[in-house]
């Protein structure tokens, strides 16, 4: 019976957090303040880069922030009830371990992992706009920054730098997310060739959520959703026509 109820509230994170993850704040902003869509104008998503685009510089920035607040808000949420509440510590058990590596890898850790992924999928296929959305970006920094207090350094830095440079967001969006990815690779192996110590230290010093096979795996997944988004952007790379990110400036 632990194992059935493990997996219904496995489930119940994954629908909590495609459902608030599919929350469509570009749309909803651009509707109530502006009376547009963007999905009608600019590359036609629900991100907050097109919003930006769109609307300006500080509504593009609200929607993003909105868009990282709705993967991380949930994510702490699920993390904080399964793990502080008795109840689910006892329903998990710890007959559920998956593999020898011990604490960080069992079906509880699972449970509230698979919320922010879910949630990146709902940014992306969101139910509410008819299986439309944005480019995963916004929604990956709310996995990354719930995840490491690395994720700033790594991806602000990288990513302000490379716009800087190239004055383009989406080399800016895939290289910065793919850094952190390698460096959430590295804070696993870590935690298996030398133990919690450091691990937990780069993740949040040992609070919040526990180091975790889930952690690469799911900011991989997530980054390879990123790619598929941009395979328009990549397209117009390759060719030398992508537009610039004038709009920042701004």
């Amino acid at each position: 019976m632990h194992i059935l109820y493990s997996i219904l509230l496995i489930l119940f994170g994954a629908i909590i957090g495609y459902l608030i993850g599919s929350i469509p704040n570009a749309v909803i902003i651009g509707k109530i303040f502006f009376h547009r869509d963007p999905r009608e104008e600019g590359s036609k998503n629900s991100g907050g880069t097109n919003a930006g685009r769109v609307f300006g510089l500080k509504t593009g920035v609200v929607v993003i922030a909105l868009d990282v607040l709705k993967i991380a808000i949930p994510f702490l949420i699920i993390y904080l009830i399964y793990t502080r509440i008795p109840l689910f510590s006892e329903i998990f058990g710890d007959s559920t371990t998956i593999n020898p590596y011990g604490k960080g890898n069992t079906l509880m850790e699972l449970a509230y992992w698979i919320v922010p992924m879910f949630g990146i999928i709902g940014h992306c296929f969101s139910i509410y706009i008819k299986f439309q959305g944005g480019k995963a970006v916004s929604s990956f920094i709310g996995l990354a920054i719930t995840s490491s207090w690395t994720a700033f350094p790594i991806i602000g830095l990288l990513f302000w730098l490379i716009v800087k440079i190239t004055k383009k967001v989406s080399p800016a969006s895939l290289i910065s997310t793919l850094c952190f990815v390698i460096m959430s690779w590295v804070i696993y192996i870590l935690y298996i060739v030398l133990g919690p110590e450091i691990s937990n230290y780069l993740m949040y010093f040992g609070f919040g959520p526990d180091i975790s096979i889930y952690f690469p795996c799911f900011t991989t997944l997530s980054f390879l959703i990123i790619v598929l988004r941009h395979r328009p952007n990549i397209k117009r790379l390759i060719d030398g026509n992508e537009s610039n990110a004038y709009w920042i400036k701004k």
